[in-house]
């Protein structure tokens, strides 16, 4: 991630497979639109998903990094 945003990224949280990254760019979809297939499950993203990228690959294949909010940003962590 560090050689891809550099200072625009900075780790939050961590647990046994998860990392939570904070990104400033003005559209992470775009960003990896040509690197989905290698990288990224998005069997859960709508068809229609407004940028654009491929959707529906890479379903449960292990490795693969997944955006678990469901194309939500998360703007906002409430304190427990």
């Amino acid at each position: 991630m560090k050689p891809e945003y550099g200072d625009e990224v900075m780790l939050l949280y961590t647990d046994t497979d998860s990392y939570i990254y904070e990104i400033e760019t003005d559209d992470f979809y775009r960003n990896i639109a040509g690197d989905v297939k290698t990288w990224f499950d998005t069997s859960e993203f709508d068809a229609s998903h407004p940028s654009g990228i491929q959707t529906g690959v890479n379903k449960k294949v292990i490795g693969m990094m997944k955006d678990e909010a469901c194309e939500k940003k998360i703007i906002k962590s409430l304190s427990v």
